[in-house]
């Protein structure tokens, strides 16, 4: 795989996440909590993606509203997809 030059640290935590959520099902940002179960995925899927919101506000308002009666675990990986997300910026 092509690696771009200068982008060690954005390969490191790509890394990070994936042995920290998907091998350990540990948190990226909280990484002492197991909040990556097949439990909380299921909610997360359960709470975004079959109960879409598709008014007009921003993402993160909807988002928020999604998940607020969710469990802080589900937050956690919320969380730390979006921290995925944005390790990779396009311009």
């Amino acid at each position: 795989m092509a690696r771009q030059v200068g982008a060690e640290a954005i390969y490191e935590v790509a890394e990070l996440f994936r042995q920290r959520c998907l091998v350990d099902q540990a948190s990226l940002l909280w990484p002492g909590r197991g909040a990556w179960t097949l439990a909380n995925l299921d909610a997360l899927w359960a709470a975004f993606v079959e109960r879409p919101d598709e008014g007009k506000r921003s993402f993160m308002e909807k988002w928020h509203d999604q998940l607020a009666d969710q469990s802080p675990d589900v937050h956690r990986i919320a969380a730390d997809l979006m921290a995925f997300y944005y390790l990779f910026p396009a311009t």
